[in-house]
């Protein structure tokens, strides 16, 4: 909230103005998840259910990865020897000897693994995520680690909302004499902006092994 009232140069009124801008806030962290495909904050002893492709790695979805407690496969224990973190921003665990492949078999008579049944068969339990500034204020960690880029392409989503509150946000253009509207195309009616294309590009994650 601190961060958004300075983007608009604005004074906290304990009331509407706050209650909107913190709306603004939520939805376009939510925008920007959804986007990205993926959770930005911060979470420990989250447990994960994955499917395994018969890789070097599995992959789960909070990152980056900050530590790995436990990976369990069929209920047995995999020795913490036996892996390690080699890409935490990507999510990637990698075993040297390989994960299952947890796929299903096709009935025939080598009864071969089938190519996207993989079902989710390896238990990993882990933290990761970045602390973001709301989580700091909450006192759950003392420092945040969010890049500030994503913290700025929220902020300009906020700001967008702010300078065209009250406007029907599909309209990019008007003229007043022989009156005409110009329509937006694409995402949030033409209120994305570039910033926030950019950083969308960034970050997304692409799901796969």
């Amino acid at each position: 909230m601190a961060a958004a009232l300075d983007e608009l140069d604005l004074v906290s009124d304990g009331g509407a103005q706050d209650a909107r801008l913190e709306r603004w806030i939520s939805s376009s962290s939510d925008f920007l998840a959804n986007a990205c495909h993926r959770t930005f904050h911060r979470a420990d002893a989250i447990v994960e259910d994955v499917p395994a492709f018969g890789t070097a790695y599995l992959l789960v979805s909070r990152t980056p990865i900050l530590s790995v407690t436990s990976i369990l496969y069929r209920g047995s224990t995999i020795p913490s020897t036996d892996y390690s973190v080699t890409e935490a921003e990507a999510g990637r665990i990698y075993r040297a000897a390989g994960w299952p492949w947890s796929a299903s078999r096709l009935p025939s008579i080598t009864w071969p693994p089938m190519p996207g049944s993989e079902a989710p068969i390896v238990r990993v339990t882990y933290s990761g995520g970045w602390v973001t500034p709301q989580q700091v204020v909450l006192g759950a960690f003392a420092t945040r680690t969010l890049p500030h880029d994503l913290e700025d392409a929220c902020l300009a989503m906020v700001a967008t909302r702010f300078a065209r509150r009250g406007a029907d946000l599909r309209v990019k253009s008007e003229s007043l004499l022989s009156h005409s509207v110009t329509y937006a195309d694409g995402e949030e009616g033409g209120m994305l902006p570039q910033v926030v294309r950019d950083v969308v590009e960034r970050y997304a994650r692409v799901h796969n092994a």
